[in-house]
């Protein structure tokens, strides 16, 4: 690839992605593309059995661009939820939190629960959700960083990570 991939929109579509998409970068030109499983599915379907025109015009062309990207060598899935550990990353932040009582109360509601909104409404009632949401970033740049440079991807250092290191 000629140009680096931004690790700021790596990095944006891991936050923003939902748990049922999947998000694949083309290595050529460093665009992100995300699609749901349904569709990768409907797109799988549609290689073996030929492209239906029972879908609405936008759905067909969303099938002929998740059928590009899965079958092309040029495109590489993002690292998905389970891969990240956002369950994990969430509890670091909780551990985190500084006064005793709110961080006892978190702790709880995400280990008994594993309730990702009941967690973001108890963040918000206690006025932590900035710090939320500048935890998750840093710690999602960190998984970003590590896996472009699995994929000796090159990137553009343009969101700050703890790693001092860029490729």
């Amino acid at each position: 690839m000629d140009n680096k991939v931004s690790l700021r929109s790596v990095v944006e579509e891991l936050v923003s992605l939902p748990d049922d998409f999947v998000a694949y970068l083309d290595r050529r030109s460093g665009a992100i593309f995300s699609f749901s499983e349904a569709d990768l599915r409907l797109a799988d379907a549609d290689k073996e059995h030929g492209e239906s025109s029972q879908y609405p015009e936008w759905q067909r062309e969303v099938i002929r661009k998740a059928r590009e990207v899965i079958y092309s060598e040029h495109y590489v899935c993002l690292p998905v939820s389970s891969e990240i550990g956002k369950n994990q990353i969430v509890e670091r932040f909780c551990e985190a939190i500084d006064n005793f009582q709110i961080r006892a109360e978190i702790l709880q509601l995400v280990k008994q629960n594993r309730d990702f909104l009941a967690f973001k409404d108890a963040v918000r009632r206690h006025g932590l959700e900035q710090q939320w949401y500048d935890y998750e970033y840093a710690e999602l740049a960190e998984v970003a960083v590590q896996w472009l440079e699995a994929r000796q991807i090159p990137y553009l250092r343009d969101v700050e990570s703890r790693q001092a290191e860029g490729a």
